[in-house]
């Protein structure tokens, strides 16, 4: 697959992993996967067509690698709780800040469609059943999925 489909995820929240997965695959995107600021800053070298990373990330924080991503040129979406400051912070820095995590959202699919093409027409319903990330066949590097 072309990296104009490979979409970066940066997440801690299992939950929250385990959904993406199962809708960028369902989408025809190919996600590689990692939990943490710097295994994602490095993978951001990969030139992905789009980086999705949860607002905690230990010491740093999703808006720190949306910063980066944008000064590749890489759309960025931050997942968080409702903070109007983290929200103003997210734009400051080009990013999409996006909470409650919705799968279903109009900005994240538009983003999405926008920075992955071409993009298939597919139900957001489809993607209800998770995958698991030890079954799921997502680029990894030490520090993503299964540890804890």
């Amino acid at each position: 697959m072309d990296q104009s489909h490979k979409v970066l995820v940066v997440a801690q929240d299992t939950q929250l992993v385990k959904a993406l997965v199962t809708w960028l695959r369902r989408s025809g995107c190919e996600p590689a996967v990692t939990t943490s600021y710097s295994a994602g800053r490095e993978q951001l070298d990969a030139m992905p067509a789009v980086v999705i990373a949860e607002v905690r990330l230990g010491a740093y924080n999703g808006l720190h690698l949306a910063l980066r991503a944008r000064a590749k040129g890489i759309p960025a979406v931050v997942f968080g709780d409702a903070n109007p400051t983290t929200e103003r912070e997210a734009r400051q820095v080009g990013a999409a800040y996006l909470s409650p995590f919705n799968l279903e959202h109009t900005e994240l699919q538009s983003l999405l469609r926008t920075a992955v093409t071409p993009w298939p027409d597919w139900s957001p319903a489809s993607a209800a059943s998770p995958a698991s990330c030890e079954s799921a066949e997502t680029e990894r590097d030490t520090d993503t999925c299964g540890g804890s």
